[in-house]
């Protein structure tokens, strides 16, 4: 166990996703298996353990509004539970989608969650409040705006804006490829998405046509994006290097990224820190690597955790993590102590 890990218990199988309680003292897990666990932070205690969908779960997402967690699985179903007790209060049908996509709107008022071609709306208590079926493919992606206002989803070739009081796009993107992954800059100026043919592309808004940005020459799929918390940079996954673009000024077009390498394995998760440019990574070597690459390319620490690291979540107040693997071990590091 690494030296800021506080504790390491091993759950039943690959660790999906993870979200943090409004106080940040209780962490809600899902892992590959279909169980939603609820962890007490201090101690590593099991709350509660559920199987949430007898197949297996592929998403989760929590509200500080209400406090409810949600959990999407290859079951069809979107469910709702009460994040003290774990009881179930609303379930919601895809049919035979599976809901690999569920995000809580990051003021906590609204749930988004997407499978097949569909995406549905619920608010903060887990009620429907609208759908939308007519995506021409497979939902691939979604993510919020900063201002809770609005989302994206992505398919095959195409990105859809919406607005949460409209059941249909307000504005749709085009670029003729599969959209590997998807992520709206914090101050809404770029959508970013990772596509098939290995490039990064840029969607500036307001959109206006051959206005397109891209950036290319990664060796396979980027499939990991994060946004520094004040929009300047983007990093990317790159087998086991990382690339991060500066989108400040006229933004990254013309420009050469910064490229950190410390991991022997390929760059599985990426998470910047909420309120700093510090970015946490883990690959499939097992290692987890704090970097502050916008003054050094020379990481900030660098752990060990027990194998592939398949999920990253910054706590609420941007003082701990929790590190989930492949093989279920979850532990929560305290990086307040550097």
């Amino acid at each position: 166990m690494d030296n800021l890990a506080l504790w390491q218990i091993t759950l039943d199988d690959y660790i999906i996703s993870a979200a943090w309680s409004a106080q940040d003292d209780t962490v809600f897990i899902g892992t590959g298996s279909g169980k939603l666990y609820a962890v007490e932070v201090q101690s590593g205690r099991i709350l509660y353990e559920i199987t949430a969908h007898k197949i297996g779960l592929l998403s989760l997402a929590y509200s500080q509004q209400s406090q409810l967690v949600a959990t999407g699985g290859q079951d069809g179903f979107c469910n709702f539970y009460d994040a003290k007790t774990g009881k179930l209060l609303h379930q919601h049908s895809f049919g035979r989608a599976w809901v690999e996509h569920l995000q809580t709107a990051p003021d906590g008022y609204h749930f988004l969650a997407g499978g097949g071609k569909s995406i549905m709306l619920f608010d903060a208590k887990g009620q429907l409040l609208w759908q939308y079926d007519d995506h021409k493919n497979t939902v691939a992606h979604i993510d919020w705006a900063k201002n809770s206002r609005v989302f994206i989803t992505s398919n095959y070739g195409t990105i859809h804006i919406f607005d949460v009081m409209r059941d249909t796009p307000t504005e749709t993107l085009q670029y003729p490829t599969s959209l590997i992954s998807l992520k709206w800059s914090p101050n809404l100026r770029f959508i970013a998405a990772g596509t098939q043919d290995a490039k990064i592309h840029f969607w500036e808004l307001p959109y206006e046509p051959q206005t397109d940005l891209e950036m290319s020459g990664y060796p396979s799929k980027v499939k990991t994006l994060s946004w520094s918390a004040d929009s300047v940079y983007l990093a990317s996954n790159c087998d086991n290097h990382i690339i991060i673009w500066n989108a400040s000024g006229a933004g990254p077009a013309g420009t050469q990224p910064i490229q950190v390498r410390r991991h022997v394995g390929k760059v599985t998760q990426l998470a910047y820190r909420k309120t700093r440019n510090e970015l946490l990574s883990g690959g499939e070597d097992a290692l987890v690597v704090l970097w502050q690459p916008s003054h050094s390319k020379s990481p900030l620490y660098v752990g060990m955790t027990s194998a592939e690291v398949s999920c990253l979540a910054w706590s609420r107040n941007d003082q701990k993590a929790l590190i989930g693997t492949a093989q279920g071990d979850v532990e929560i590091w305290d990086f307040s102590v550097l």
